[in-house]
């Protein structure tokens, strides 16, 4: 049974560390275009999301759920100088697991900065309910942002694979936007924000700022969609590369 939650992706002889949470539907594999462009000397691990991919575990549907589990497993894995990423629904379940970290007196000390990709702040999913819209409804939407090819919307049992697992990831969306009160993040921030993003298509910060204590920096991908990630990698690694050693943007 494949059980794991964290797969170590790339050895670095540092203490600096990049830690990955996929997108909607993601899975481990889903930065190896940004990995194959991250040069630097670093440790890069990635989530693999219960309920994915090769995972055996049943798929979660609650964000605290989820920060839980996923906490529970990093407490083995975090190295000193450490750097959570999280792209779209990964950078929501990032920010909680920081909180998680952050609360933590072992661990705190070890999380160095926090990275929300092509992310809006939890509560812009309130009073929305994407995980009960008709199977047609919601593949439309997918596709429109390139979570899923179109190829695959030609083939039932592959759709009868992927929908329960996107329900599941707007679930966990969802239950995000519904907690309350905003409890403020105070860790070191940045917001990478693709300026073509149909999902996203203003500067995110001000519907973060609630969220986090120190504000953050925002480093704009040009003509970057809401999966720059991966057609934009390059100038995503050179992000991270100012992120994690102190250059100026």
């Amino acid at each position: 049974m494949n059980d794991v939650l964290f797969y170590e992706m790339k050895k670095g002889t540092s203490n600096k560390q990049i830690i990955f949470f996929p997108y909607l539907g993601g899975t481990v594999s889903s930065f190896h275009n940004l990995i194959s462009k991250l040069d630097m000397d670093v440790s890069i691990w990635c989530a693999n999301p219960p309920g994915h991919g090769n995972s055996k575990r049943d798929l979660v549907e609650d964000i605290d759920i989820v920060a839980d589990m996923y906490f529970e497993e990093l407490k083995n894995i975090m190295m000193p100088e450490c750097t959570y990423f999280g792209h779209s629904l990964g950078g929501i379940v990032a920010y909680y697991v920081a909180h998680r970290t952050m609360n933590s007196k072992e661990h705190a000390g070890k999380l160095k900065s926090l990275i929300l990709s092509a992310c809006d702040a939890p509560n812009t999913m309130r009073h929305k309910k994407t995980s009960e819209l008709r199977d047609d409804k919601l593949l439309e939407l997918i596709v429109s942002y390139g979570a899923m090819p179109k190829e695959i919307i030609q083939e039932k049992s592959l759709i009868e694979f992927f929908l329960p697992i996107f329900r599941a990831d707007y679930k966990i969306l969802e239950s995000a936007a519904a907690k309350e009160p905003i409890i403020p993040l105070d860790v070191s921030a940045f917001l990478l924000w693709g300026e073509n993003d149909p999902e996203q298509p203003v500067n995110p910060l001000p519907k973060w700022l609630p969220y986090l204590r120190n504000g953050a920096e925002v480093f704009v991908i040009e003509k970057g969609e809401h999966l720059f990630i991966n057609s934009h990698p390059a100038e995503v690694s050179e992000c991270i590369r100012k992120i994690l050693y102190g250059l100026q943007n």
